[in-house]
């Protein structure tokens, strides 16, 4: 797969998706750039959009501007979800062949 960020803070997403990295239901290649799908939850889901972007092989994190953490991929779920952090937000993250790093 190949993703890009964009500078309002969109991702995209083309290539492989059998390992659910496009999200759910993309488990197909897709040839052309489709925004990743990240559940925010907010009322006003302008006000959170994602700052930095991790992926390794088949998995996915992305951090977004509030400090919450979504992961998806063949090791995660089939679609972005929200990392239950409980009181904690996160400045930074780091995704490898067998670890998520977050601080």
């Amino acid at each position: 797969c190949c993703f890009v960020l964009t500078d309002l803070g969109k991702l995209y997403g083309w290539g492989s998706g059998e390992t659910q990295q496009l999200g759910p239901n993309q488990q197909y290649d897709v040839f052309y750039p489709i925004e990743i799908d990240i559940p925010y939850n907010n009322e006003n889901e302008n006000d959170e959009y994602i700052i930095d972007f991790q992926c390794y092989y088949v998995n996915c994190a992305a951090l977004s501007n509030k400090g919450n953490i979504f992961v998806w991929g063949y090791s995660f779920t089939d679609s972005p979800t929200k990392i239950n952090q409980k009181d904690h937000t996160f400045q930074h993250l780091a995704l490898g062949a067998s670890y998520l790093i977050f601080r």
